[in-house]
């Protein structure tokens, strides 16, 4: 580290600015001790920043994480045998399936009862298109799974308002930040909230799936809108690609 005395031209004056230029090699102190910055009798510089900081102990907490990330442990929750709300529509999936899955959700995410046929039609083949996924699955893939998700809303929760892709944040008590999106929420009647997750899951053990991957992200949703003063009264999982619903009920210690 070295320190210069020089002057710099104040704009508009012909005075110059007295001033102190530090310069940093830091290729020299990768290969030093961490140090702090010395100390100056300006309190515009001060700084505590290590220059390196060193290791703490113990393991390090990340300040943001996903839903979707959080371990699924089977104590978490009972997970329901599937009930059949469709036709199987796809089997086995295949590379880079996440397509395919974001052009389910985006599907089902718009207000597939307010277009018509044409409309629904026009808005598959767009989404089909922009996630490259055309010759994977058909619009008439989108078109059924959004038939068959309508019709078990309006036979199972008659009148409920369908909240689609809502934001949520979370600070945790470990200070965490936890920033995603519900894929949908169900505002019934009655006054109930049913948090619902869409999987693209197209394989032959969804029950297993589901206790694999998904508890954690489902208790963490949950906990986030209790601590928003709305806990979940039902948590589903729509399986589009299969045509079935999964409900997960989460024990008393994960909600």
């Amino acid at each position: 580290m070295r320190w210069t005395e020089a002057a710099i031209a104040v704009h508009g004056t012909d005075a110059p600015l007295p001033a102190t230029v530090t310069r940093v090699n830091v290729d020299d102190l990768a290969e030093e001790a961490p140090v702090r910055l010395p100390g100056s009798t300006d309190p515009l510089a001060a700084t505590d920043v290590p220059l390196r900081p060193e290791a703490g102990e113990g393991p390090r907490v990340s300040a943001r994480f996903q839903a979707s990330g959080v371990g699924s442990e089977e104590s978490l929750a009972s997970v329901s045998a599937p009930r059949s709300i469709g036709p199987v529509l796809v089997r086995g999936g295949g590379p880079q399936w996440e397509r395919v899955g974001e052009a389910v959700h985006a599907y089902l995410a718009l207000p597939l009862d307010q277009l018509s046929g044409a409309q629904r039609e026009a808005a598959a083949q767009r989404l089909l298109e922009r996630w490259v996924v055309t010759r994977t699955v058909d619009a008439r893939v989108l078109h059924e799974t959004g038939e068959a998700w309508s019709r078990f809303l309006a036979e199972e929760f008659p009148g409920a308002q369908q909240l689609t892709e809502q934001p949520i944040t979370w600070w945790n008590e470990e200070d965490q930040v936890m920033e995603g999106w519900i894929d949908t929420l169900l505002r019934l009647p009655s006054g109930e909230i049913v948090l619902v997750d869409h999987k693209s899951y197209p394989g032959d053990d969804p029950v297993g799936h589901v206790r694999r991957h998904y508890l954690g992200q489902m208790a963490t949703y949950s906990r986030a809108l209790a601590a928003a003063g709305r806990a979940p009264d039902r948590i589903l999982m729509h399986l589009p690609l299969r045509g079935e619903v999964i409900e997960i009920e989460l024990a008393a210690h994960a909600r």
